[in-house]
């Protein structure tokens, strides 16, 4: 009998002593209980003295009786005695005086059957000492029983679980369980290192992602396979894209399933996908290269058959389909070919069985087999080709026939023929046209290395005509000079792919001396490129040579007395010039002792004439001394006196020097910079002229109010470190049309200007000259009303790269000096305020 045994326990204690002799009535209470067996034995001797009838009932026959058990020791009745967690928790409980309870302790009774108990055992004192154990027992086998089933499966389900989970975790497939809010319930590390999903995300696994389908559209994230499924909807095969950047593109398959409780309602959907970037590119690849080759076969101009090793047609191009006289209705390749009849190409008929349908039926390849198609109105020649395709046993698995209808070729072969023999006859007449005015005739085979001449090529050469003549120039008669020049022009139009070549050299003919040719030919390519053959005629042009030398004699002589011409001018220029500038030094020289001498004994009206003399000896000082630095740039007779200066404060020294003159003009002066100091090796007397008549055309041309800005800066230009210096106004502009002779000598734009802006028109001229022979640059943007930008490049040369004998040591460039003073004054003496 399987039982189980709960113990509880009640007592009553008056100065630490239970009467029980003297409370009958709370045992009585006790012993009532019907859902619990409660029983009172003696201490020390273990005597039942008092039980309930259902401690009674959980007892063996005959102590399920009070007869029977009152009066007996616990061991006698009660086999769960020999428990031993039995008797120690008895013992406990006796010597602590503590309750102590007993849970789910094994029983075995009588018939060996196995039950399991509750039970607590209550201690009752009597004068402090413990004479009575109060029992309460309860039967829990049941509980136990069910408890101990629950584990077993829990431990199987448990076991299953692991097994499920060791399956999801070896699959090839990535595997997500989703929750019906989109959260994670569970992913395999396969979908975790696929879609690099971090643990307890949120939404949609695959929301940070970015999806198409496989049409390419993009998915909105109710379109995902994860919303799709978990809106219910089973899905199966489904190919999408995914981009996470815009390198990286994957390919999925996916499959997914929703799962219902048992009240119909969605828990759970289940996603399985695997990665098929790979096999989706492969077979898209595959597609694609179909695609193509369907194209290309259904495109070919050609006739094209494919039939299985019975001749029954498999596939057919487009050609094939819409072709009269080929396959339209037939189902074998035989049953169209049977219906033709055949000749070869001198009209002989052609033997069916001779057919390449035939042969390659047979295993035999075919190629270029010709043969007649006779129709109503026209004979149908066609060039086939047939191939067998062997499977890995050596048999033929396919057949492919290939039919050209090269009708057209033929009467255009024809034609050419008809052609050839009229050009032959025409090039007969043309050597004799040529012969006839001193033309020689060749031909150059590029790939046999042979050359063929008319006639007249031989008495051009001196070389006899019984010769066989080589294509190797080496062994040409022609003069070494030109020889070397006909190679590089023959090598350049080589790997140009020139066609038409024309050239002039000499020939040292051993019977009539050098002789000058003129040769004009066309090189010929195959299809690869390479040139193959040369054709081309060559002229006797001795004599016209001849008469160029004596013109070209002619001319030098002329140009030659021109040169001294010019040179007879310049230095009378140059003398005249330096005449004019002897009494304009002596007249400044008197100016400036009256200023010293008589200044202050001169009335106010005489100061006036003498600064207005002044003014315009400093212009023809400054007109002088343009002429003669022309002249003596032209004559090649000027020189630069280079010194180590620092650009920047030499340029800002110049600029700062006009300021006078502009503040009373009413225009302002910027200067601007991107480098702090950069030492350059300059002539700094002729950079001081190029910028203060530069500076002088500025402030000519600019109106008050205005302002002329100078930057300068460092830049690479050409592959070369340049000083570049830009003056920029915002005067009255260079008409487009002007703006080409702007430096030319008495380059001056006709336009309508005052008397202050009056000048020679020599003045850039010199600047242009002067920055040339500093080997730099000037250059002009201007558009007419909006000013204009003058920009001078300069060379920086750096330390050691300076030439012999320059003056490292120069003295320190000083702004404020006299003969920057009296420069200034000439070079601006055209400014009238």
């Amino acid at each position: 009998m399987v039982r189980s045994e709960i113990m509880t326990g009640h007592h009553s204690n008056i100065n630490g002593q239970f009467i029980i002799e003297e409370n009958p009535i709370i045992m009585d209470q006790f012993c009532k209980s019907e859902s619990i067996g409660v029983a009172l034995y003696t201490v020390p001797d273990r005597i039942l003295v008092k039980a309930n009838q259902k401690y009674l009932d959980d007892l063996e026959f005959p102590y399920n009786k009070k007869r029977k058990s009152f009066g007996k020791r616990i061991e006698v009745i009660n086999p769960s005695w020999k428990n031993e967690t039995i008797q120690r928790s008895w013992h406990e409980a006796v010597h602590s005086q503590t309750v102590v309870s007993i849970t789910e302790y094994e029983n075995i009774n009588f018939d060996g059957d196995i039950t399991y108990w509750d039970s607590v055992l209550t201690p009752i004192l009597v004068a402090g000492q413990t004479r009575y154990v109060y029992c309460s027992t309860v039967e829990v086998t049941d509980r136990v029983i069910y408890r101990k089933h629950i584990e077993e499966e829990n431990k199987k389900l448990a076991a299953q679980a692991e097994q499920l989970r060791q399956v999801c975790e070896g699959m090839d497939d990535a595997l997500l369980i989703l929750n019906k809010d989109g959260t994670f319930n569970y992913f395999n590390e396969h979908a975790k290192k696929l879609n690099g999903i971090p643990e307890n995300k949120e939404g949609d696994c695959l929301v940070h992602s970015i999806y198409y389908d496989e049409n390419g559209k993009e998915m909105s994230k109710v379109e995902t396979p994860c919303s799709r499924v978990l809106s219910g909807e089973i899905i199966k095969n489904v190919i999408i894209r995914s981009e996470k950047n815009a390198d990286f593109t994957e390919y999925y398959n996916l499959n997914g399933y929703p799962i219902y409780d048992t009240n119909g309602e969605l828990a759970y959907g289940i996603l399985c996908f695997r990665d098929v970037t790979e096999q989706y590119k492969i077979e898209q690849e595959i597609k694609k290269k179909k695609d193509q080759l369907e194209a290309i076969f259904d495109t070919m101009s050609d006739l094209l058959m494919v039939t299985d090793k019975y001749g029954n047609i498999i596939s057919k191009n487009y050609e094939a389909r819409k072709n009269t006289y080929q396959i339209s209705e037939y189902e074998n390749i035989e049953d169209e070919f049977e219906k033709i009849l055949y000749f070869d190409e001198y009209n002989n008929p052609v033997p069916l069985e001779e057919m390449p349908h035939k042969r390659v039926l047979r295993g035999e390849k075919v190629n270029n087999f010709k043969f007649i198609v006779k129709q109503a109105d026209q004979d149908v020649f066609i060039d086939a080709n047939a191939s067998p395709v062997f499977d890995e046993e050596g048999n033929i698995d396919l057949v492919v026939v290939c039919c050209r209808n090269i009708t057209d070729l033929k009467e255009k072969e024809l034609e050419i023929i008809k052609r050839n023999n009229q050009l032959h006859y025409s090039n007969i007449k043309l050597n004799i046209a040529l012969e006839s005015v001193g033309a020689g005739i060749y031909h150059y085979d590029l790939m046999k290395n042979e050359q063929t001449w008319s006639s007249k090529m031989y008495e051009l050469y001196g070389i006899d005509s019984s010769r066989i003549i080589s294509a190797d120039f080496k062994k040409l008669p022609i003069i070494n000079e030109d020889r070397e020049k006909l190679e590089v022009i023959l090598e350049n139009a080589y790997k140009n792919h020139i066609e038409f070549l024309s050239a002039e050299f000499r020939i040292n003919n051993i019977n009539s001396g050098i002789v000058w040719v003129k040769s004009t030919g066309k090189i010929i390519y195959d299809d690869e490129g390479n040139p193959k053959e040369i054709i081309g005629i060559n002229f006797d042009i001795t004599e016209q040579k001849s008469i160029e030398e004596k013109l070209l004699s002619v001319e030098r002589e002329k140009y030659d007395a021109l040169k001294a011409s010019m040179k007879l001018k310049d230095e009378f220029l140059y003398l005249i010039t330096h005449e004019f500038k002897t009494p304009l030094s002596v007249i400044s020289s008197a100016l400036q002792t009256m200023d010293l001498v008589c200044k202050n004994k001169m009335p106010e009206k005489a100061d006036k004439y003498i600064i207005t003399i002044k003014q315009n000896i400093n212009r023809q000082i400054r007109l002088v001394n343009n002429l003669l630095d022309i002249t003596r740039i032209n004559s090649g007779n000027i020189k630069l006196n280079n010194g180590i200066y620092d650009i920047v404060f030499l340029t800002k020294s110049i600029v700062q020097s006009i300021q006078p003159i502009a503040n009373q003009k009413g225009v302002l002066v910027n200067f601007s910079t991107m480098v702090d100091r950069k030492e350059i090796s300059i002539d700094e007397e002729k950079f001081e002229r190029i910028l203060l008549n530069l500076l002088s055309n500025a402030l000519k041309f600019t109106p008050s109010n205005k302002s002329i800005n100078v930057k300068l800066n460092i830049e690479k230009y050409r592959n070369k470190n340049m000083a570049c210096i830009s003056v920029q106004d915002e005067g009255i502009g260079i008409p487009k049309d002007k703006q080409s002779y702007i430096f030319e000598r008495f380059g001056q734009v006709n336009t309508s200007l005052s008397r202050q802006a009056e000048g020679t028109g020599i003045g850039l001229h010199l600047v242009n000259l002067f920055v040339n022979i500093m080997n730099g640059e000037i250059t002009l943007d201007s558009e007419e009303g909006k000013g204009s930008t003058f920009t001078v490049k300069i060379p920086v040369k750096k330390m050691n790269d300076f030439e012999d004998g320059l003056n490292l040591n120069a003295e320190n460039y000083i702004p404020g000096d006299n003969r920057l003073i009296k420069t200034m004054s000439i070079e601006l003496s055209d400014i009238y305020l």
